[in-house]
């Protein structure tokens, strides 16, 4: 594995962030990246810089700025977005270069490209969607049989819907509405209509969390009573409102060896901010975390990435298999018209 070269021990160690301009989550994951950063600058050992690129531009910029933070800045560690063309465009800079990296994108397609040294922290849609399908029924204590999903358009939503479908698949549901929603500018009316025209029992909201929190709350309005679910991105999202609840997502469920790194979040992250840090936040602090634990052991033995024994994270325990997949115990979490609330198996 080639590690950066040229660097002292006195060098800050460099995590590279790769943000797209256009990035929906880009501030929780700036902010995620920072406080894990901050946590581990006053723990004993090398200072740790995060340098964040991202320009807006044509197809392709992603790589080119990923280069830059590798070649340039030399990163010994990134983080990719929660978007899929942007991981993957990143993925090509760390395959080539064995610079361990981080994503936040949870296609399936991103296991499947096969780039080493790559984990994704947040799990993959496909496992997602198998527990909401799973595990909804038992703690609802009703049959959900009509599913419906709303994705975003363009190559985000088609990556969705081919992993959701797959889920829904393995869990022997069967989907009644599969519906575009392109967001800003376009007719969320439309997109209400044509997924309550199904009429589910349950649907999905595979949107970042400002545009599902719209989306509920439009389908709340127009009289849709039924189950509500989304990926584990929406926990603790602040778009999430009274009117849209109750809202449900999957999430990995927390150890007791997992708690001090939760708390230690939530105290950084009082510092500067009220209430609690969000899931995108979270995710892009535990991705700092697991960087360093690669990167601060010393040559000549360099390190396994992805780390091949579980780790705490905020996020519950930091484990992967041999493609850089999540391995998560689950749980379920619901905004329940007043707070979020983890917990139900």
């Amino acid at each position: 594995m080639a590690l950066v070269t040229g660097l002292s021990a006195a060098d800050p160690l460099v995590i590279g962030l790769v943000l797209p301009p256009e990035e929906a989550e880009a501030a929780s994951l700036r902010r995620g990246a920072e406080l894990g950063v901050a946590m581990a600058n006053r723990l004993p050992g090398r200072l740790v810089q995060l340098i964040v690129r991202g320009r807006p531009g044509q197809w392709g910029d992603d790589g080119s700025e990923t280069a830059r933070l590798v070649l340039d800045d030399e990163a010994a560690g990134l983080i990719l977005p929660p978007g899929g063309a942007g991981s993957h465009l990143a993925m090509q800079v760390s395959g080539r270069t064995a610079i361990p990296a981080v994503t936040l994108c949870g296609d399936t397609s991103i296991s499947g490209a096969g780039v080493p040294w790559v984990a994704q922290v947040v799990p993959d849609t496909v496992a997602e969607a198998r527990a909401l399908c799973r595990d909804l029924p038992a703690v609802l204590g009703s049959n959900l049989v009509r599913w419906a999903l709303v994705v975003p358009g363009a190559r985000p939503g088609r990556e969705a819907l081919k992993d959701l479908r797959a889920g829904l698949q393995a869990e022997k549901q069967a989907c009644f509405a599969e519906t575009t929603w392109e967001g800003a500018g376009s007719n969320l009316a439309t997109v209400v209509q044509a997924t309550l025209a199904a009429r589910p029992d349950a649907i999905l909201l595979w949107l970042e969390p400002a545009a599902a929190g719209r989306c509920g709350l439009a389908l709340r309005r127009a009289g849709f009573t039924g189950v509500l679910a989304g990926s584990g991105r929406l926990w603790q999202s602040r778009q999430l409102t009274a009117a849209c609840a109750p809202v449900w997502m999957p999430l990995p469920a927390l150890r007791e060896a997992d708690v001090p790194a939760a708390r230690a979040l939530q105290q950084e992250w009082a510092k500067t901010q009220s209430g609690v840090p969000d899931q995108t936040t979270a995710l892009a602090c535990d991705a700092v975390g697991l960087l360093l634990v690669a990167r601060r052991e010393e040559e000549p033995n360099p390190p396994v990435f992805p780390p091949r024994q579980p780790l705490p994270g905020a996020t519950g325990p930091l484990a992967f298999d041999a493609f850089g997949r999540r391995l998560v115990t689950w749980e379920l979490g619901c905004h329940d018209g007043r707070e979020f609330v983890r917990g139900h198996h």
